[in-house]
Parts: C-alpha cells; structure tokens; sequence
C-alpha cells in the first residue's frame, strides 16, 4: 500500500503497516514494596502497539477501505508496556492497563 499524508504527516490507521515503540509516557499505578500505599506508585511506563489495531477511528474516512484515526480519540485495542502496572482506584480517570 502507497503512504497517505495530511499536513506532512503520514495518517495512521487500520489499513498502515506502522506500530508504536516505546510511546512516553503512560502513567500507571504500580504496586509498591511493603509496607503497600494505596493506590501505588505512579511510575510512567513505554507503550507499544500497532496502527492495525486501531478502535473508535473514522465512520466516513478511510484508506484502503479501512477506519483511520482520529486524534485524542482513537484507542489501540492491544496495547502493551504497562503489564506490571495494577488497576486503577475508583477515582482515577482510567484503568485500562493490559496483563
């Protein structure tokens, strides 16, 4: 598949053959050493994953006949990097952490 571009940016997608490598930060809680602090440890973490794994992209718009994504939308649906992460509290904004 040919590269698509917007403003000298390649776009990313289902369709792109692109992945993540080490995307900073994603803060996650962590479990800390004895004695334990709730919630844990804020420690930020790299994040990994793939543009073929994209979820919540465009409905109209799409490349190669694929959804694209949309900026501050979009989510990886397999991301990996925050395995030693715990899940959130209840007041925390997220708790999607895989593992």
């Amino acid at each position: 598949m040919s590269h698509a571009f917007a403003n000298g940016l390649e776009i990313s997608g289902k369709a792109v053959h692109a992945n993540t490598i080490a995307d900073f930060p994603d803060t996650c809680f962590t479990p800390p050493e004895n004695p334990a602090t709730p919630p844990g440890v804020p420690i930020p973490y790299p994040s990994f994953g793939f543009a073929s794994d994209t979820e919540k992209g465009t409905g109209t718009v799409k490349i190669g006949g694929q959804n694209v994504n949309i900026k501050n939308k979009s989510d990886l649906s397999r991301p990996s990097g925050t395995e030693a992460a715990c899940p959130a509290t209840k007041d925390s904004i997220t708790s999607n952490n895989t593992g």
